[in-house]
């Protein structure tokens, strides 16, 4: 509206007339109560309160208190600027007028500072008044305005939950890293020498292990000449250490040379007062061999028989594997004394080069210092199976075989069968002996073929592919009489054959018969071609335990 001019408190809708400005000398708003001075005579009573002004109407805020707004400083009066009479000033646009609140009326400066200027825009009097320009993060303004005073916060409670949470996290990531530490110590620095039980004296060096009672006994001397071209070789013996390295009464450790491409492991096992079969020997030549090479490793299908190193009666077992992508051949010697079982492996990517230095193992390197005085071999815990007619019977090792409640599952002629489990608990290298009877022949020849026969019939009937053959990679130049030898307690013909499943060989047989005057016994032993090595060894000790009554 022109000649108006609006109320200067900021939150009152009313606007103030020009002839209400100058006809008092001060002007109270209807709406707000805010006062200002005017153009007006001063009077010595105050001017009557216009007519139409409308009660101040309070939103109902029963639990607020009013907000008590702070008079404006003395030093900044009021100052009514004149309008000019030409060009009245026309009062800027009302924005939403939201409802208003109580405004404290603020009291009039003294009439000596009124002058004729017309008033600006008053400043908002509210309890957040703006902050100047410049005085955010400025340590000058308003330094003496008193002690900073800090809202209170409530103490949180200590949590224990979390500490302990936290405690066992840092445990156990501690544990990680001591456990990688001692790993990598184990792997680098071998079982043998992190425990430092090797010595030296003038004649070699003297290994000594923990045996099954935790003692330390001095087992094998090593002579290595000249001393400086040998070196430990941890990663070897790593290879040949057993699958629970916290078990008693094992050892292993291994050299290599530094002029030939040659390297020697030994592996110590404390037996107390058993003396392992020959079949237990063989089966743990087997495994660390394939725990070294693969299971691809190639091996002789039997021991040498009659073998000696040095003065004890051994097996040896040759063998030929892939290592870093390199040709490795060698032999294993077995033996025993007192107690201690013995494996040594020898190996070369050179076939003269092992020779060589198997040649002079026993003579010149290894020597057994195992002496226990007063050692007497105790029997091998052992257990008995039998026919229900108690015709045949024989021993097993404990814990190896079982038998099953239908043997003519198998063999419709099928008097007994036992199932041997191996150690590993690997179905592939199960095996499995079978006896069953036929009608007596006419000599132990006619008999083994008749039993071959009837065997590859049987087969047969599984698939027509099936083919029962001589197995020539076991015994060279067996015939297919087979061997006269001992089965058990009777005299008796034996004969190795294999399975050829689209011509590959896929199962090993060992074949016995007995001609009894009333019946032909046949003992059948098969197992996975290529666990061959270790059953064969198993049967041979089982037959030998065979009765016939």
């Amino acid at each position: 509206m022109a000649n108006t001019i609006p109320c200067p408190n900021p939150v009152c809708p009313h606007d103030f007339a020009m002839a209400e400005l100058q006809a008092a000398a001060e002007i109270v708003c209807p709406k707000c109560g805010f006062r200002m001075a005017g153009k007006g005579a001063v009077q010595a009573k105050p001017a009557a309160k216009p007519a139409p002004a409308k009660p101040i109407v309070v939103p109902p805020k029963p639990a607020a208190k009013p907000i008590v707004a702070p008079p404006p400083p003395a030093a900044k009066p009021i100052v009514v600027r004149p309008q000019p009479a030409a060009k009245p000033v026309a009062a800027p646009p009302k924005p939403p007028a939201p409802t208003p609140p109580l405004a404290v009326p603020v009291p009039a400066p003294p009439p000596a500072q009124i002058t004729a200027a017309a008033p600006p825009l008053a400043s908002p009097v509210a309890a957040d008044e703006s902050v100047a320009d410049g005085s955010f993060f400025n340590p000058e303004v308003d330094a003496g305005g008193g002690t900073l005073v800090r809202t209170g916060t409530a103490k949180r409670p200590f949590r224990w939950v979390r500490l302990l949470i936290m405690l066992g996290a840092i445990g156990a990531a501690a544990s990680l890293v001591i456990a990688a530490i001692v790993g990598v110590v184990w792997f680098f620095i071998g079982s043998d020498a992190f425990r430092n039980l090797d010595r030296q004296d003038k004649d070699g060096i003297i290994h000594r292990f923990r045996n099954n009672k935790n003692e330390t006994e001095e087992v094998y001397r090593l002579v290595l000449q000249p001393r400086k071209e040998w070196t430990v070789d941890n990663v070897i013996a790593s290879r040949f250490e057993p699958t629970d390295r916290t078990e008693r009464g094992w050892s292993v450790s291994a050299w290599k040379s530094e002029t030939y491409d040659f390297w020697f492991a030994v592996v110590v096992k404390d037996y107390g007062m058993h003396r392992p079969r020959d079949a237990e020997m063989l089966r743990i030549c087997v495994e660390k061999l394939e725990a070294h090479f693969g299971e691809e490793v190639e091996m002789s299908a039997s021991t040498e028989p009659g073998g000696k190193f040095g003065k004890v009666a051994a097996q040896k077992l040759t063998f030929r594997g892939t290592f870093n992508s390199a040709k490795w051949g060698g032999e294993c010697h077995m033996f025993f004394n007192n107690g201690i079982a013995y494996w040594l492996f020898l190996s070369s990517n050179d076939v003269g080069t092992y020779l060589s230095f198997a040649a002079d193992m026993p003579e010149k390197t290894f020597f057994i210092l195992s002496d226990r005085r007063g050692w007497r071999e105790q029997p091998p815990l052992t257990e008995p199976f039998a026919t229900p007619d108690g015709k045949i019977s024989l021993t097993v090792p404990e814990k190896i075989w079982t038998a099953s409640t239908d043997p003519k599952s198998e063999i419709p002629p099928g008097i007994m069968l036992l199932r041997g489990r191996h150690r590993e608990k690997d179905n592939r290298k199960d095996a499995l002996l079978l006896v069953f009877t036929l009608e007596k022949k006419d000599g132990l020849e006619a008999a083994l073929k008749a039993a071959q026969e009837h065997l590859a019939e049987e087969k047969k009937k599984e698939s027509t592919d099936y083919e029962i053959v001589l197995a020539p990679e076991v015994v060279a130049g067996q015939k297919d009489t087979g061997t006269l030898t001992d089965v058990g307690n009777k005299r008796g013909r034996m004969l190795d054959l294999k399975l050829l499943a689209q011509k590959e060989a896929s199962v090993y047989y060992l074949l016995s018969v007995v001609n009894e005057p009333d019946g032909c016994y046949v003992i059948a032993c098969s197992c996975d071609w290529k666990s061959r090595t270790i059953w064969r060894q198993e049967f041979l000790d089982m037959l030998r335990t065979l009765r016939v009554k």
